[in-house]
């Protein structure tokens, strides 16, 4: 499970009128931490919860990526749109589907390894062997 290392003056309020302690507050951040995408579009960010993503592995050379499409009410019952996680390239059938946690490639700026790896391990808990942190 990702590690979170909030401590107690660090509680955001709404976990304190809910009576959570501060390992409860840790547990379900990172919960969320490993199921949601932050997104950012201009001066507007939030996090998207999205069942598929759950189910990719992190790649700082990722294959796939998490965009928004506008879609007719017969796609997305808000009529609005919604998140699909789009194909970057052709991903074999055996292939493994790649998403990047920390950011887009190419519109983010550019961490090095040791950076990279540093929040993984500190957000998600896992030192990256991807193929880009290997080759740096």
């Amino acid at each position: 499970m990702p590690v979170q290392d909030t401590v107690e003056a660090e509680l955001p309020d709404w976990s304190r009128e809910l009576g959570l302690q501060v390992n409860q507050y840790n547990t379900l951040a990172a919960q969320l931490q490993s199921n949601v995408a932050r997104v950012h579009d201009g001066d507007d960010s939030g996090l998207v919860l999205n069942p598929i993503l759950r189910l990719c592995n992190h790649s700082c050379a990722p294959n796939a990526q998490l965009a928004w499409t506008a879609a007719p009410s017969a796609e997305c019952p808000c009529g609005v749109g919604q998140f699909r996680l789009l194909a970057l390239q052709d991903i074999g059938a055996d292939e493994e589907i790649r998403y990047t946690y920390i950011g887009t490639p190419g519109i983010d700026a550019p961490l090095s390894a040791d950076r990279r790896r540093a929040l993984l391990q500190r957000r998600w808990g896992f030192w990256c062997g991807c193929s880009m942190c290997a080759s740096e």
